[in-house]
């Protein structure tokens, strides 16, 4: 997770991953580290496609989006006025 505008890692954004399966949301969370990192552990078997968001208050993330899993999609924040 960066800053968009500075490309600097963003640390304690709030990462929550739903997995939608059958109906059944399971849902986990976890914290960018200071290098704006974070692991997030899946139930088994790992589901293949994963809803995540991000938020940190003064930041305004990029609405929620179906990503895969066992891949990084890198973020941006906007840092607001």
């Amino acid at each position: 997770m960066t800053d968009q505008a500075t490309q600097m890692p963003i640390a304690g954004v709030e990462v929550d991953a739903t997995e939608v399966n059958n109906g059944n949301n399971v849902e986990r969370s976890a914290l960018t580290g200071n290098q704006g990192k974070f692991d997030v552990s899946l139930p088994a078997p790992e589901p293949q496609t994963i809803v995540v968001r991000f938020r940190k208050d003064g930041y305004e993330g990029e609405p929620p989006s179906a990503n895969r899993t066992g891949k990084p999609w890198p973020q941006d924040m906007v840092k607001l006025p």
